[in-house]
């Protein structure tokens, strides 16, 4: 399976209302006011998750709105609006800022240490300079599960996890998720 994991995007503070349809369904009595971050003053959860944020005072911030899996899997399920669809809105309409595709693989045998190991020692082809591992990631999509990172953690321009996805979701099985996150340079 493969499909979009994270967005987090930024229309123009002016932006006429009907982009609203992204964002949450018709029904906007189903929101709640959350904790804003990174200068935004207010933060709207929607329906589907979506969180949007705002400040009013500097119109030039734009308003920021983050689409986690389950805001993009509930956006479909509220509104009709396809992955594609949602990612061909937003590239139209808005500034993507970051952007995170996931890869599930079933049955790979893949042991997330050796390919920790594997990439270490310029085994696999990558032009980053930084590789790591957890045994048991604390944090994120992969909480609790072995985790293999190709790319600066620091920067996080680029960045590629490999985690035990059964392990996370306390499941049994192989499954492996490749998760791909990409932020724009500014």
């Amino acid at each position: 399976f493969a499909g979009l994991d994270w967005i987090s995007c930024t229309y123009p503070y002016d932006y006429p209302t009907r982009w609203m349809s992204c964002v949450h369904p018709a029904d906007t009595d189903r929101r709640i006011e959350s904790k804003a971050h990174y200068g935004y003053q207010h933060a709207t959860t929607y329906a589907s998750g979506a969180i949007e944020m705002v400040n009013h005072n500097r119109p030039e911030m734009g308003r920021h709105v983050e689409y986690s899996a389950r805001a993009i899997n509930q956006l479909e399920v509220l509104t009709g609006v396809t992955q594609k669809q949602l990612i061909h809105h937003l590239s139209d309409n808005a500034k993507i800022s970051r952007i995170d595709l996931k890869l599930d693989v079933s049955d790979s045998g893949l042991i997330i240490e050796d390919l920790y190991k594997a990439a270490k020692d310029g085994h696999i082809e990558t032009k980053s300079r930084t590789v790591g591992y957890v045994e048991s990631a604390k944090t994120g999509n992969e909480n609790g599960a072995a985790t293999c990172y190709i790319g600066s953690m620091k920067k996080r321009k680029k960045l590629l996890r490999v985690y035990d996805k059964a392990a996370q979701s306390e499941e049994f099985g192989d499954l492996k998720r490749f998760e791909l996150e990409l932020r724009s340079k500014t």
